[in-house]
């Protein structure tokens, strides 16, 4: 996994960008997918307050995933759906 910054920061409230800035940086590989893929439902997210919570269960699935014995030779993208664990966008 490579290190990400987050893409388009402005688009999320100063409080959840801090805490995002504080999580591992899948969270921030998360963030950015959800962002670019899903922008209406994240934005709906961050409208209710929920948006934080969801991502952090979705990096709980994603770490659990990526830290598999047995699947080296798979991508991390692969593992994710091997697992399903990546599933693409929010719920």
């Amino acid at each position: 996994m490579y290190y990400q910054s987050l893409r388009t920061p402005e688009k999320y409230p100063p409080p959840v960008r801090k805490e995002l800035q504080e999580l591992p940086n899948l969270a921030i590989v998360i963030a950015n997918r959800w962002m670019l893929g899903w922008p209406r439902k994240v934005r709906s997210m961050l409208m209710a307050g929920s948006y934080l919570e969801i991502l952090k269960q979705q990096l709980e699935k994603e770490e659990e995933a990526l830290s598999q014995p047995g699947l080296s030779h798979l991508s991390d993208w692969e593992k994710l759906e091997v697992l399903g664990a990546g599933n693409g966008g929010p719920p």
